[in-house]
């Protein structure tokens, strides 16, 4: 090959490898996009729920009920209203840092970051789970990696890892998106790449004025317990004062 050809091909390899770049760069944007999009649909500017959580094992099961209020994508505060004795007990988000606060105390605790990966109020929920709500968009890369086809047209999956300095106990987590941007099926995966636990939406209808999983279900695939959550009443886009966001706020009724 004479060197002019030579240069021809060279420029033709480096043109290809660039499109191709960029190419797989708008596909990340687009997942990291729909990720968004997603968890916006699921929180709303701000949000307020009322829900029961059923958490149950081979051996029993319990009922504790609760209200959720949320502001933007990083602040939720959780207050437990039934049963009795748990009633009053609070859980308080705010970006990366977690507060709890417990009626049997009277204490608020900081929740450190080595233990985000326990069970939340005894549930297969974890306190990272509940933290991270905005966290999957900044802290993961996304691809996606199933789109829609003719045997599944109304879903997308996307493929998240995350950073090497997101702190979560996770080696990747998948993402079942709908195309009214309900997430039907989340599910979490080790470092050994090991499927761990799933969260399905076990029914999808209107509340608040929007489609949504009023009813959701995270089973661990180990154990095979399960702890579900049904929504009773929600309201998007509310306003919020400035205090209900504080620690000062879990002690409130």
């Amino acid at each position: 090959m004479n060197s002019r050809y030579m240069i021809i091909f060279c420029l033709f390899f480096l043109f290809v490898t660039n499109l191709s770049a960029e190419s797989s760069e708008v596909k990340d944007n687009q997942a990291k996009d729909l990720v968004t999009k997603a968890v916006e649909h699921w929180r709303g500017k701000s949000s307020y729920m009322v829900a029961k959580m059923l958490v149950w094992r081979p051996d029993h099961e319990r009922t504790l009920e609760f209200s959720a209020k949320t502001r933007g994508r990083e602040e939720s505060i959780v207050k437990f209203t039934a049963p009795a004795k748990d009633a009053g007990n609070a859980t308080l988000m705010k970006k990366e840092d977690v507060w709890s606060y417990s009626t049997k105390t009277n204490r608020i605790i900081k929740i450190p970051p080595s233990m985000k990966g326990q069970s939340w109020m005894g549930s297969d929920f974890s306190y990272q789970d509940l933290a991270k709500d905005a966290e999957i968009i900044y802290q993961y890369d996304h691809k996606i990696i199933v789109r829609p086809n003719e045997s599944n047209a109304n879903t997308t999956t996307v493929e998240s890892i995350p950073l090497d300095s997101a702190p979560v106990p996770w080696g990747k987590e998948e993402l079942d998106i709908r195309s009214d941007l309900v997430i039907s099926s989340h599910r979490y995966y080790d470092q050994d790449m090991k499927l761990i636990k799933t969260l399905k939406a076990t029914k999808i209808d209107f509340i608040g004025g929007r489609i949504y999983p009023v009813t959701a279900r995270m089973t661990n695939e180990e154990t095979k317990s399960w702890t579900e959550i049904d929504y009773l009443k929600a309201e998007f886009d509310t306003q919020f004062g400035e205090n209900e966001f504080t620690t000062t706020a879990l002690q409130k009724d």
